[in-house]
């Protein structure tokens, strides 16, 4: 899709994400420890289930 991508959520909901979507820094390889924040902004919060992120629908 142009400017961005469907994602299919763990509730069952689909939404459209932006190709602008903040993905923080790229260039920092992360360490599968599964716990903290993620280095790859609100792309990396949508795909962690502990890192204490919060996402807000706009």
């Amino acid at each position: 899709h142009p400017g961005g991508v469907n994602v299919l959520f763990g509730d069952g909901s689909v939404r459209f994400i932006s190709q602008t979507i903040d993905t923080g820094n790229l260039g920092v390889v992360q360490v599968n420890t599964y716990y903290g924040p993620s280095n790859y902004g609100v792309w990396g919060a949508l795909g962690s289930k502990a890192g204490n992120e919060s996402v807000t629908a706009p």
